[in-house]
């Protein structure tokens, strides 16, 4: 008798073997980097919206390396799925405003705490889409931890959110670059058939 075929399990794992590259964790980082140069630095205030610009050559990076090794998917969200980032956006953006804006600013020593929240429930529902691995869970633990550190540590909360910003971003680099050296070691581009 053969076991039942769970279609969830099966999408979860080839999302996990499409993501072995490394790339997101790399992008991630990346855009942590240049998010918390413009939090430090308003001179480099553009770089925080140009950030997500990054997604483009993320995607010209996996055409040559990825998809010639794995193959190439396109994944459906989840039903609901964009309904429930806009209702986390609006939430989030709501309350990062009053922490920063209420009482004349009053609680804004707090908002590295209130990001580095934000980003860890961020990072939760986007690595749930293929299974929290421990590896997730150590990576929410330095956003969260750093960010309650940043607020204890500095008095200015643009610097705090910035540091808070690299740690991650310097944790998740390590990732990426630790799974994308394995998987080109470990895939080698797939011959056409032809």
């Amino acid at each position: 008798m053969s076991d039942p075929v769970s279609l969830e399990q099966i999408e979860k794992d080839a999302h996990r073997t499409f993501n072995q590259d490394g790339l997101l964790y790399l992008f991630m980082g990346v855009l942590l980097t240049a998010v918390g140069l413009s939090f430090y630095d308003s001179r480099f205030g553009f770089l925080g919206g140009l950030a997500a610009l990054l997604i483009f050559p993320m995607e010209r990076f996996r055409r040559h390396v990825t998809y010639p090794r794995v193959g190439y998917a396109r994944f459906r969200a989840p039903e609901g799925f964009g309904r429930g980032i806009l209702g986390f956006l609006i939430v989030a953006i709501a309350v990062l405003t009053l922490f920063a804006f209420v009482d004349n600013g009053r609680f804004a020593q707090y908002l590295p705490l209130v990001v580095s929240i934000v980003m860890g429930l961020s990072f939760f529902f986007g690595a749930s889409l293929q299974g929290l691995r421990l590896r997730d869970w150590v990576v929410i633990g330095v956003m969260i931890v750093s960010g309650v550190w940043a607020v204890f540590r500095f008095d200015d909360w643009h610097t705090a959110v910035a540091v808070q910003m690299w740690i991650t971003a310097g944790l998740l680099l390590l990732i990426g670059t630790y799974d994308l050296v394995r998987f080109l070691k470990a895939h080698p581009v797939l011959e056409d058939p032809a």
